[in-house]
């Protein structure tokens, strides 16, 4: 028998054991096995119920099989979502959204990305895997260069007589929050080797700057940024950003590009929609954000969606 190539790859994911802390700016399943905390701020019970209402944005194959799985997002009410507009406006003809793509308890990896190096994460059993509702229309959009957000109305597929909408899990809605903490926490659905995205993760980060500009234009300073400890976040736009208190604070939008002063690749823009509120609450075209945070519904008369809005079970 012959010996074993000693420079032969692995044909299995590496074993990696359970660690109780997912490190500040790497990221995690947020139900990988072992886990107590994210970063020091946000126990694993926290981390668990804000990912409740991550979404996917998904659109139909252009092969005719399984929905593609292109970025983040977050359902803000039964009937509302919010994106990244440069995720939306990337030659997207339908939105579709799926919730509950997260491995469960019992087949969450273990441990921290960079800790599988090139294999990628071990398969898992997912909550979901089929999309649940489809876009009705695009309610306000700012494009890339401005504060690139999307709010979306969205409908579901399967509405009982009840008026209920039957999830996986029933979904905790976020409450918007104006204000920032020292670390933060990114929820979302990065891209696997294939450009799909994967399985809900979480990464705590500290934040390195406030009211900052938009990385594509150096303008503005309607975007925090965060330090995380990679610089491909490709599927991740769009995903929330929470303080330690649970508040709703950004929306992802991507890495610096090492174009801000100050800033490396790896420190990560969010846009701040509190100050995003503000500068479009006088906009008649707009205005959904700020009506959202001071009131719960952004919907404003004529923009549709159920007269009374579903409810999960």
């Amino acid at each position: 028998m012959g010996k074993k190539n000693p420079f032969a790859r692995p044909t299995t994911p590496p074993v990696v054991a359970p660690v109780p802390v997912c490190q500040l700016g790497q990221r995690c399943h947020v139900n990988g096995k072992g886990l107590t905390t994210f970063g020091t701020k946000f126990p694993i019970a926290t981390v668990q119920s804000l990912a409740s209402c991550s979404i996917q944005l998904c659109t139909p194959s252009t092969s005719g099989g399984a929905d593609t799985r292109v970025a983040s997002g977050v359902l803000i009410t039964s009937q509302v979502a919010l994106f990244a507009a440069h995720s939306v406006s990337s030659g997207i003809s339908t939105i579709k959204v799926l919730m509950d793509f997260e491995c469960n308890k019992a087949t969450a990896p273990p441990g921290m990305r960079f800790q599988y190096q090139s294999g990628g994460w071990p398969a898992c059993t997912s909550l979901a895997t089929v999309t649940q509702a489809v876009e009705v229309k695009t309610l306000e959009i700012s494009d890339s260069n401005e504060f690139d957000y999307a709010m979306v109305l969205i409908k579901w597929n399967s509405v009982s007589g009840s008026n209920t909408v039957s999830l996986p899990r029933v979904p905790t809605l976020p409450k918007p929050s104006f204000n920032f903490s020292n670390e933060m926490l990114l929820i979302g659905h990065p891209d696997d080797s294939s450009n799909q995205g994967e399985p809900t993760q979480a990464v705590a980060f500290k934040v390195v700057k406030v009211r900052g500009p938009n990385p594509n234009t150096n303008k503005d300073d309607c975007f925090g940024y965060g330090e995380f400890q990679f610089t491909q976040g490709t599927g991740f736009s769009g995903g929330p950003v929470y303080n330690d208190s649970g508040g709703l604070v950004g929306l992802l939008k991507g890495s610096s590009g090492g174009t801000i002063p100050g800033l490396r690749p790896q420190d990560f823009a969010f846009l701040n929609l509190g100050l995003c509120a503000g500068k479009t609450s006088n906009d008649p075209r707009r205005g959904r954000l700020s009506q959202w945070f001071s009131t719960g519904n952004p919907l404003k008369p004529g923009d549709g969606g159920a007269a009374t809005p579903p409810t999960f079970v």
